[in-house]
C-alpha cells in the first residue's frame, strides 16, 4: 500500500525549513464500516511520519508532529512535538477505536489552535475523515476556514467512503 501511495505522490524535501504537521483523525461510529477505519489509521501513520527521515539533510529537530483524534470529542493521542518518535506516533494512531458521532470542524478547530505562533514555520493539517460532522457546537466550515487562514495553515482533507462529503472536505482544502 505505502508503494502504491507513493507513487502517486510528489513530494519536495525542503532541507532547513521547520514543518509543524498535526493530523486530526476521524473514530466516529460512521468510520467503522468498509474498513475505512483501518484505512484511515494506516494513511494517518504514513501522513504524520512522512516527513521523518527525509533525505540527508535532514533534521529532526526541524519537523515537529501532533495527532487529534475525533468523534464527538476531541483527542490528543500525540503531542504536536519536534523530533517526534515513528513508534510512538504509530502506537498511537492504532489505539484509536472507533465509537460516537462525529464533530469534525470542533476537532480542526481544536488542531488549529494547537499550531505554535512561529511564523517562520510551514504548518499542515491534514484531515482523514468521511466528512460526516453532525455534532459540531463550536465550528462550522467557513469558521474552520477562517480560522486555517488567519493562523497560515494548509489544510490538506482525505476523504474515506463512498458516503464521504467531498465536497465539505474540499472546501477546506
Amino acid at each position: 500500500y505505502i508503494k502504491e501511495t507513493r507513487k502517486h505522490l510528489n513530494i519536495m524535501w525542503m532541507d532547513g525549513v521547520k514543518t509543524e504537521n498535526i493530523v486530526v483523525l476521524d473514530h466516529s461510529g460512521s468510520m467503522n464500516s468498509n474498513n475505512k477505519m483501518q484505512q484511515a489509521q494506516l494513511a494517518s501513520k504514513y501522513v504524520a511520519t512522512g516527513f521523518l527521515g527525509a533525505g540527508s539533510g535532514y533534521n529532526a529537530n526541524n519537523v515537529s508532529v501532533g495527532v487529534f483524534a475525533f468523534d464527538n470529542k476531541v483527542t490528543e493521542v500525540y503531542h504536536l512535538q519536534s523530533n517526534p518518535n515513528k513508534s510512538s506516533i504509530y502506537s498511537a494512531i492504532s489505539g484509536v477505536t472507533t465509537g460516537g458521532t462525529t464533530a469534525m470542524y470542533d476537532a480542526i478547530g481544536t488542531a488549529l489552535n494547537a499550531f505554535t505562533s512561529n511564523q517562520a514555520s510551514l504548518k499542515m493539517l491534514y484531515v482523514i475523515s468521511d466528512g460526516l460532522d453532525n455534532a459540531s457546537t463550536k465550528m462550522n466550515s467557513a469558521k474552520v476556514v477562517e480560522l486555517s487562514k488567519s493562523k497560515n495553515v494548509a489544510i490538506h482533507t482525505f476523504a474515506y467512503g463512498s458516503d464521504a462529503d467531498k465536497v465539505g472536505l474540499a472546501l477546506m482544502a
